[in-house]
């Protein structure tokens, strides 16, 4: 039985004849995928309600795949539509969507861009996108949903697609991991090998707890043009804020990066494990680019700063950063932020620059590390340089405590490459307990013109 279609209001239309308005609305059914053409060609009329064209498109229950190898559905010409869901779910519940050679997927029109998860408790809703052609996102505003609301998880792994390009001007947003409430599900996006996003943010963890949400870059040429990047923490504001644990790596041995904001030249912000939260759950991120070469412009790196959010008790906060081969370029760098009001939660953060051999290059204008301002629990900030050549233009605090009961510890290990500081290295001040340590076992250790002051050298 042909199910009922979904309408949604595509047109509105404003006649006005003097002091009276009148108006028309149509309705339109979103075209949703049927399977019942003979084969698996989008431009054939049978497999759907309407015609996808200049449409909403939906995929459900109907005619999935068992696995995310059967290619259940082909574009196999280019055409436009106005927003792709898909809300199928159950493990053996596939939708498998391949764009052939020269033809493009186009979606603009709805905020709602691409989601991929259903409003169902405990499910996933997987999906592979897969060709050589390409898909496209042109919607200002827009949004790209991986996992929906209610403990759903959606997969969406684009890996074998040639090209995805996203644009939703400096008001859209790519979230990663359900938008709201509690749930141990966890959500992935994996970019197509080419991959190129404009946006507002992006998102990864973003309400949802304790599911590690993850974001895998493709294995060509990565660029992100973002005003704000977010792994573990979300936006930090409402109900339900900051619950989500992220990671964001490469899905292949292979792949560039390049970081800047929606404008492409200035600066982004890069948060890991950052923000208020309402829940107790451990709140973990971790970022690894070892072994590709990335081009990051970054205005302010913030790693493990939880506040709370209303009468809820925050859990530990953990953000582990790995840099090694490329540029890194940062202004300010802040780890390791114990700021959540109830006790003995503790705040973590690792720094680590180069791998043995590498040849990575990173500009940090300055560092604050491990700061403290409750009366217990610790914030504890590791840095490490073990290859490559890293320069501080400006100072680094090591470990602040303001409030007696609380402790900071923080520590620079040098075992390779060359680390340069121009400015000061020195201890923080508080009545809680300070500890900071330099430890040198291998590399180059350049102190341009500035002093040391810490508890261990």
């Amino acid at each position: 039985m042909k199910a009922f279609p979904l309408y949604s209001r595509v047109l509105r239309l404003i006649l006005a004849t003097g002091f009276t308005l009148f108006a028309f609305e149509a309705q339109v059914a979103a075209a949703t995928w049927e399977g019942g053409g003979g084969d698996d060609f989008w431009s054939t009329a049978g497999n759907w309600n309407v015609p996808p064209s200049g449409s909403q498109v939906v995929f459900g229950a109907t005619d999935t795949a068992a696995n995310s190898t059967t290619i259940n559905n082909i574009v196999d010409s280019s055409l436009a539509i106005t927003s792709l869901t898909y809300n199928q779910t159950g493990a053996a519940a596939w939708h498998n969507t391949q764009i052939n050679l020269g033809q493009t997927l186009t979606i603009s029109g709805l905020s709602s861009a691409l989601t991929v998860g259903a409003a169902t408790s405990g499910t996933t809703t997987n999906v592979t996108v897969s060709g050589a052609g390409a898909l496209t996102v042109n919607q200002s505003g827009g949004t790209i949903q991986i996992g929906s609301g209610n403990g759903n998880a959606g997969f969406l792994d684009m890996s074998g697609l040639a090209t995805f390009t996203a644009s939703l001007g400096t008001t859209g947003s790519v979230v990663v991991g359900q938008n709201s409430g509690s749930t141990s599900t966890a959500s992935t996006l994996k970019l197509a090998a080419n991959s190129t996003i404009t946006a507002g943010s992006i998102r990864v963890g973003d309400v949802q707890s304790p599911g590690t949400q993850t974001l895998s870059l493709g294995s060509g040429s990565n660029v992100l043009n973002v005003n704000t990047i977010s792994v573990a923490g979300g936006s930090g504001t409402g109900s339900g804020s900051s619950r989500g644990s992220g990671t964001l790596n490469f899905n292949t041995s292979t792949g560039t990066l390049t970081v800047r904001a929606a404008d492409g030249t200035s600066r982004a912000a890069f948060n890991m494990s950052s923000g208020a939260s309402d829940a107790s759950t451990d709140f973990t991120s971790i970022v690894n680019f070892n072994g590709h070469s990335v081009d990051l412009l970054i205005g302010t790196l913030t790693m493990a700063r939880r506040t709370s959010n209303s009468s809820y008790i925050p859990g530990n906060t953990t953000a582990t950063f790995s840099f090694d081969t490329g540029t890194l370029d940062v202004t300010s760098i802040y780890m390791a932020g114990r700021e959540q009001e109830e006790p003995n939660r503790n705040a973590t953060a690792a720094l680590n620059l180069g791998t043995t051999g590498s040849t990575g290059i990173s500009t940090i204008g300055s560092m604050t590390m491990a700061n403290n301002i409750r009366a217990s629990g610790t914030a504890l900030a590791t840095l490490n340089v073990a290859g490559g050549m890293h320069t501080v233009t400006g100072n680094i605090t090591m470990s602040s405590a303001s409030t007696a009961g609380g402790t900071s510890t923080s520590a620079i290990n040098l075992t390779g490459g060359t680390f340069k500081v121009n400015g000061n290295i020195s201890e923080g001040t508080g009545s809680g307990t300070i500890n900071s340590t330099i430890t040198l076992n291998g590399g180059t250790f350049d102190m341009d013109a500035g002093s040391i002051t810490v508890d261990t050298f």
